[in-house]
């Protein structure tokens, strides 16, 4: 039998229709699905079969399309199938849910159930202490199992809130730190810095420095509460190209310009004759401080030993430059302070040096022995606007007499640094004598890298890998970790990389009172 036309283009209606006796449909064969076959019909009247012929062409009339229209109860018929045929998934997702309800409960009740951990007695209250009150011990954190390990985000190094607390940009990254376990102050960890010394502490920057890279390694560092008056900032010092990120930061300090380590060394007039004399060793020593054009006969000091002891013994780390100024006594200019005795450098340094040293160190233990005290190198002398190398000889021996003398004693470290020879390191105008930023960073960071090896702290910079030699064009060329090694650059915070670093401005600025 033959189709009708519109009988593919109406399947998806056909299919869904009842079935009428009065039009053509077309139906799925229950045998064959590509099988199309047509419902018998009965004998129909003269309308119907001119309706018939026109189905035959395509045209439907309007009753005949109101009969493929499915009705109300047809679709009743096509939900009862859907829901008959997807009976078990239904049941079978209902059950899975009801499970995962009854399981979670059960095991929420379970963990409400389990008896709560003990809570611990509290301690009984501590007694009474005697003012200032003795530091309490610092607890290591754990570190690597082995070795050092360097900084990085997957090593299990901690990472210490020091942006929030600076708010500057990264001057220390993690790749350029090592962390070290058994140290007596934990890395991000409060750090108190306490700094006593000459003109150096305030006509320069290196302690400001120092507190700007130990903040950077993650340590906090409040301000130790001196009862003598110190000053929190240098006084008239360069601009350098880090001033930016530490010139507000706070750290105690005395310094007194053109004084001596036995200025520091005694209470007021303690042990001076009538004319104002004391004997350290078998030399006379002036008991008047100052500097200048009048060295040693300006006034007695306006504090003592004793002060310097308490106001030390309330940091963890305290730094002495008391004894720069005391090589100097050998000039003709300065022959009063010890009366006009005729001393080489080393007997000025071994016989009076030396000793007021060790009263300094002592007194400090004695009010506080968990002070760890450093006793900083000194610095050659100035020839235009870098390194006398005339003075690297003399003054290193200098400084090895020193440190022979302290390198055995209980927390007592002693601090050794070199300044290129021939980079710019020196300030030249107003502070003569004194590094500048160059010499200044240099300091700093040798003081991180002793209290490192030391394990007094438990970061520490990353040992400089050699780059080739230190020259104004190699900056850009070096590893961050190089870079924080030369003398020559400097880790540019902001742009992540390592830059010239210039030598300081020709002006000063004041910076305290």
């Amino acid at each position: 039998r033959s189709y009708p036309p519109s009988c593919e283009a109406a399947w998806s209606i056909c299919t869904t229709m009842p079935r009428k006796r009065s039009i053509w449909c077309c139906l799925p064969s229950k045998r064959s699905s590509q099988t199309l076959s047509l419902e018998k019909e009965e004998p129909c009247s003269q309308q119907q079969q001119h309706d018939k012929e026109a189905r035959k062409r395509g045209v439907f009339s309007d009753d005949d399309m109101d009969q493929l229209i499915p009705t109300t109860a047809d679709h009743k018929g096509n939900i009862k199938r859907f829901l008959k045929q997807r009976m078990w998934w239904i049941m079978g997702g209902t059950a899975c849910i009801l499970t995962i309800v009854v399981v979670t409960a059960a095991c929420r009740s379970k963990a409400w159930l389990a008896p709560a951990p003990p809570v611990p007695a509290p301690a009984a209250p501590a007694p009474p202490t005697s003012a200032p009150p003795m530091l309490a011990p610092v607890v290591p954190a754990p570190g690597p199992a082995q070795g050092a390990a360097k900084g990085s985000s997957n090593d299990g190094v901690r990472k210490c809130p020091i942006h929030a607390t600076l708010e500057m940009p990264t001057i220390i990254g993690p790749q350029e730190y090592v962390e070290q376990p058994g140290a007596q102050i934990p890395s991000c960890g409060e750090l108190r810095l306490y700094v006593v010394g000459s003109s150096n502490v305030l006509w320069m920057t290196w302690v400001d420095q120092l507190h700007l890279y130990l903040a950077s390694l993650g340590y906090y560092l409040p301000i130790v509460n001196t009862t003598t008056p110190a000053a929190l900032h240098p006084w008239i010092v360069q601009t350098c190209d880090d001033t930016r990120y530490f010139k507000d930061l706070q750290t105690a300090r005395i310094g007194r310009i053109g004084w001596h380590s036995w200025d520091f060394a005694f209470s007021s007039l303690d042990g001076c004759d009538a004319n104002r004399f004391r004997t350290i060793g078998s030399h006379r020593v002036s008991c008047l401080a100052g500097g200048g054009k009048h060295p040693c006969m300006q006034s007695p000091p306006n504090m003592g030993l004793i002060d310097l002891a308490e106001d030390a013994s309330r940091s963890d780390i305290t730094i002495v430059s008391t004894w720069f100024n005391d090589k100097n006594v050998n000039a003709n200019a300065m022959k009063n302070c010890v009366n006009f005795e005729t001393m080489s450098y080393s007997r000025i340094i071994r016989e009076i040096t030396v000793p007021c040293l060790l009263r300094t160190v002592d007194a400090i233990h004695a009010r506080n022995p968990r002070v760890w005290i450093l006793i900083l190198a000194k610095y050659p002398v100035q020839a235009g606007a870098g390194v006398d190398k005339q003075s690297l000889g003399w003054i290193g021996d200098l400084n090895a007499a020193v440190q022979a003398v302290f390198e055995d004693k209980p927390r007592v470290l002693f601090v050794n640094y070199s300044l290129p020879p021939d980079v710019m390191t020196y300030q030249q105008g107003r502070n003569w004598g004194h590094p500048n930023c160059r010499g200044s960073r240099i300091m700093a960071h040798a003081v991180i890298q002793r209290l490192f090896e030391a394990k007094v702290i438990q970061r520490g910079l990353c040992p400089a890998p050699h780059e080739g030699q230190d020259t104004l064009q190699s900056c850009d060329r070096r590893s961050l970790a190089a870079c924080h090694g030369s003398a020559l650059c400097w880790v540019d915070p902001q742009a992540g990389l390592c830059k010239f670093y210039g030598p300081g401005s020709k002006t000063f600025q004041q910076m305290a009172s």
